[in-house]
């Protein structure tokens, strides 16, 4: 369009003065072209124009030929300096975009540090206030003798819940800098799964939550981190019970294949939302629709276990059917012939910090 509003401006003119320098004219053309769109309209900018220069303004006219070296030269100052021209603005518009990318970026990251301090300092008054606030009733006197018992429950268990978030910070920032280590050695995944299962005991049994373990084999051996791979079962189990209503079924099972081991820990809660489901191994990532304020949690247990697990060499996957259908998640790990491989000459292995997101 910049292009023929150029060539028709260039025909209007009978000016002897300005006529020499009609080619400016198309030069301008080009040049917004190329500006507002980049290589593809200034090259065909320049194309055209170039075609209408010669056709129309350079000896012999009408004629695509060259009638002698001035035209020629003319022609040719032209089409290079067209072409700078084009050059120029597309350089200039790659470094515009990138600099929007990045601008975009810090902007993004400088929400996410805002929304994280918020959700950090939330989540870690919690507990702090409960244990402050029950802490002085002790110290004031004012508690009957048989509350106190109560009250130093109350503390107890939100200094076990600060100490959890304390260590999920602490995994994620060494899993980011590469720095979260493995012990490999050779374990029983049956005593893994069912050393997490009677830790979570008391809670289930607290909301009348049955927890069966399941187990094909009197023992699977594997290897493994037992610690780290007691870490994720436990967090599992946790948020299935953190999830599930009162009265419901938790169970952990654990199967052999023939090359594989797999864990599974399914409940009869609140399920999971299929649009929410590719993203639960996220950092930070919560359903917040159907997230309660006592349920909490920053959203760095899932994306820990999905790391820990993948350090492992295996893989980690949630299944639903939808909200109010429970959830099952599923551990695949490689049995010894593959596992000891894993790790046969050194008993230590680090992350890599570029994945975890």
């Amino acid at each position: 369009m910049a292009s023929v509003f150029a060539f028709g401006l260039t025909l209007w003119i009978d000016n002897p003065a300005i006529e020499p320098n009609t080619l400016l004219i198309l030069l301008f053309a080009v040049t917004f072209s190329s500006w507002m769109g980049g290589w593809g309209p200034g090259l065909l900018a320049t194309a055209l124009t170039a075609l209408a220069a010669k056709w129309f303004m350079l000896p012999a006219l009408h004629s695509l030929a060259l009638q002698n070296y001035e035209a020629a030269l003319r022609f040719a100052e032209y089409l290079t300096i067209s072409l700078f021209i084009v050059a120029l603005n597309a350089a200039r518009r790659k470094a515009q975009a990138k600099t929007e990318d990045a601008r975009g970026q810090a902007e993004a990251a400088w929400r996410a540090r805002d929304e994280f301090i918020a959700l950090i300092t939330h989540e870690l008054r919690t507990p702090l206030n409960a244990i402050l606030g029950w802490a002085k009733v002790l110290g004031d006197g004012r508690l009957e003798p048989e509350r106190q018992a109560a009250a130093l429950d109350v503390i107890g268990r939100n200094a076990r819940a600060l100490s959890k978030l304390i260590d999920d910070l602490l995994d994620a920032s060494r899993i980011i800098k590469g720095k979260l280590r493995l012990g490999i050695e050779p374990l029983n995944l049956l005593t893994v799964v069912t050393a997490a299962a009677e830790s979570v005991r008391p809670a289930a049994a607290a909301k009348l939550i049955e927890l069966t373990v399941v187990s094909d084999e009197a023992g699977v051996e594997a290897a493994g981190d037992a610690g780290r791979l007691q870490q994720v079962v436990l967090n599992l189990l946790t948020n299935a019970i953190k999830f599930t209503p009162e009265r419901g079924v938790v169970e952990v099972r654990l199967e052999k294949a023939e090359s594989s081991a797999r864990i599974s820990v399914s409940d009869t809660g609140r399920g999971i939302a299929p649009e929410f489901l590719p993203y639960i191994f996220e950092r930070f990532s919560q359903d917040e629709r159907a997230q309660k304020p006592a349920q909490g949690g920053l959203g760095l247990g899932l994306a820990i276990s999905r790391r820990l697990v993948e350090l492992h060499d295996g893989t980690i996957e949630a299944r639903s059917r939808g909200e109010g259908m429970g959830a099952t998640f599923v551990i695949t790990l490689p049995l010894p012939a593959k596992a000891v491989a894993l790790s046969k000459d050194t008993m230590w292995r680090q992350m890599r910090s570029g994945e975890f997101q």
